[in-house]
């Protein structure tokens, strides 16, 4: 059976922290006091994150995707197999067709993981366009500007508006567009937020340019489970690595 979670995954791939003596006293008094503070910030952190930190091994795996690409995801998540992929991507040109945007071109899906406990709702999915970026194109990211970036917006508020709602879905708000740059290929990285089955999902949808096709890296977590994610998925997005 196919997972709640599986399922809120189906959203399109969008088109971007005396006296020396006493001296002494106070500095020993400082450092102590300093060390008691992170130590109490730490437990709190953990606290927060209700998660349990092992001494020996990292939460993360570095993963070595195909075409070039490294990215790090949580160790404890659920990697979609080749079958669920297949659904995703069989709903997404279906999407695609019903909506009139043209013959879809399936991109090749590079990794997709959701996290645990299911009961919680968090996801990355890698993917490579299977369109080639012209080097024109790749330099206009580059010098795009406010405006351009607020078409980028439009165009990308448009299409999700449209494509949503046949996934039984609902495009809530723009958040913020802006540039990014992984391995000295520029970025277009769009945040919104949708509905969801169980409440509001935040969604970063990022674009990498390079010339063999787009790298899209989307990254989403259910907003009112936000103290748990956002660290997650900051980790996520900077580990991303471009050969």
């Amino acid at each position: 059976m196919m997972h709640a979670a599986a399922r809120q995954g189906l959203s399109l791939p969008v088109v971007r922290l005396g006296v020396r003596a006493r001296g002494m006293v106070d500095r020993n008094l400082g450092m102590l006091y300093q060390a008691q503070f992170r130590a109490f910030l730490w437990m709190l952190l953990l606290w927060l994150a209700a998660v349990p930190v092992a001494a020996s091994e990292s939460n993360f795996v570095t993963l070595i995707l195909p075409k070039g690409v490294q990215i790090d995801a949580p160790r404890s998540w659920w990697v979609l197999d080749e079958e669920m992929n297949t659904l995703i991507q069989t709903s997404a040109e279906a999407v695609i067709d019903i909506a009139g945007l043209g013959t879809s071109s399936n991109g090749t899906p590079l990794f997709a993981a959701n996290s645990t406990p299911f009961w919680t709702y968090a996801s990355v999915r890698v993917e490579l366009g299977s369109e080639a970026v012209t080097p024109a194109e790749i330099i206009a990211l580059r010098d795009a500007d406010e405006p351009d970036l607020q078409d980028f917006r439009d165009e990308l508020e448009q299409l999700l508006r449209q494509t949503l709602p046949l996934q039984n879905l609902t495009f809530i708000a723009a958040l913020d567009i802006h540039k990014e740059q992984y391995s000295s290929y520029p970025a277009l990285s769009f945040r919104y937020l949708r509905t969801g089955q169980k409440g509001p999902v935040v969604v970063d949808a990022i674009q990498i340019w390079r010339q063999d096709g787009i790298v899209t890296v989307n990254l989403a977590y259910r907003e009112s489970e936000s103290t748990l994610w956002m660290p997650v998925i900051t980790r996520i997005k900077r580990s991303i690595v471009l050969q």
